[in-house]
């Protein structure tokens, strides 16, 4: 027919994969390791690449970065003139200046989600569920997890710490570091004092993507981390401790009945007291933007592995400002200093 296709490319075979073949005794797993997961397939794979001829002439190669092009040009034999980037971009709406009642109606929205059609959540108790977390995989549907049964959890309280991890549960977003962090503030001294003395103070870390199911093994490791961090605190604080999987979702059946707008991405970050990222690697990264156009703190410790560099940086974003650091950096929230991010994350 003569039609063109735009090839988007985001994750490539060669970024931190390889097939257990090529692999050195003892060698750590990769990122991408996974695209290799079938590649004694061949007759299967065969016909896929006469059906998808991604080099053909009519297929233009679109990538996230210059080294990827680089590498189709130069490694592979693509033709110049069909290889192109497209630069990442966010919505205007993002920069928008919101209320304290629109991050309340986005709160009370997310509430409904999350409760299956309430304006208030009773969290599970999340040691039960860990243990029952194979039939939660095959149909999975927002919750609330808490130290026990028998809470009830008020999203739209001007007493809560509200970390947002904006991404699905894949091992390689290191999640559990979240919690990490989580233990790391209850061991400051002002937070401590602030969190025990008002009894109204609550922490809720929201996952707001998927769990692959292959990746229940990745799921189960962040709860456990939180299992962890309420072992290591009384019961009375324990209590005031969330972990919320909102698994995607964006809108419920009852929103059409209570006159609720659907949920859009930027409603997300407007959740958030801070954004966490802890991420091993990343492609394009979104979260760090999106969080800076929605002007949320946020938290990150990024890896970057690439053939030219290989460090650890910690960033530290606030609104449009981007700073490097490797020594504790201040940021106030509610009043309350927390000095963090140099101890927070030591086990990388």
């Amino acid at each position: 027919m003569g039609i063109y296709v735009i090839n988007s490319n985001h994750d490539f075979y060669w970024e931190g994969g390889k097939p257990a073949s090529q692999k050195k005794i003892d060698e750590a797993s990769g990122p991408r390791d996974k695209f290799f997961r079938n590649i004694a397939n061949r007759p299967f794979f065969s016909m896929f690449e006469k059906i998808y001829p991604w080099n053909g002439k009519r297929w233009l190669q679109v990538n996230i970065n210059k080294p990827q092009s680089n590498n189709l040009v130069k490694k592979l034999g693509f033709p110049k003139d069909r290889v192109f980037e497209i630069s990442t971009s966010v919505s205007d709406e993002f920069f928008k200046k919101y209320t304290q009642d629109e991050i309340k109606s986005v709160r009370l929205r997310m509430a409904h989600i999350l409760s299956d059609g309430k304006p208030m959540i009773n969290p599970i108790a999340v040691k039960p569920h860990l243990e029952k977390l194979k039939n939660w995989m095959n149909k999975q549907k927002p919750l609330v997890c808490a130290n026990r049964d028998g809470l009830i959890l008020d999203l739209t309280s001007d007493c809560i710490f509200y970390f947002l991890q904006p991404t699905r549960i894949i091992d390689r977003k290191r999640i559990e570091k979240d919690l990490h962090l989580i233990t790391a503030l209850l061991k400051h001294p002002t937070f401590r004092c602030e969190f025990e003395r008002n009894t109204e103070r609550k922490i809720i870390l929201h996952i707001t993507g998927p769990a692959p199911i292959e990746h229940q093994a990745d799921l189960e490791t962040v709860l456990k981390a939180y299992i962890n961090v309420l072992s290591e605190v009384p019961d009375s604080m324990a209590d005031r401790i969330f972990l919320a999987f909102s698994v995607g979702k964006e809108e419920h059946l009852c929103f059409f009945e209570k006159g609720f707008k659907s949920l859009c991405i930027e409603d997300i970050y407007r959740l958030a007291t801070a954004i966490v990222f802890p991420s091993e690697t990343e492609g394009r990264g979104l979260p760090i933007i999106e969080s800076c156009a929605a002007d949320i703190a946020k938290w990150q410790v990024k890896y970057f592995l690439t053939r030219y560099l290989s460090m650890i940086n910690y960033l530290y974003i606030s609104g449009s400002c981007l700073t490097y650091f490797a020594i504790p950096v201040t940021l106030w929230i509610k009043s309350i200093s927390l000095l963090y991010l140099y101890a927070v994350f030591t086990r990388l």
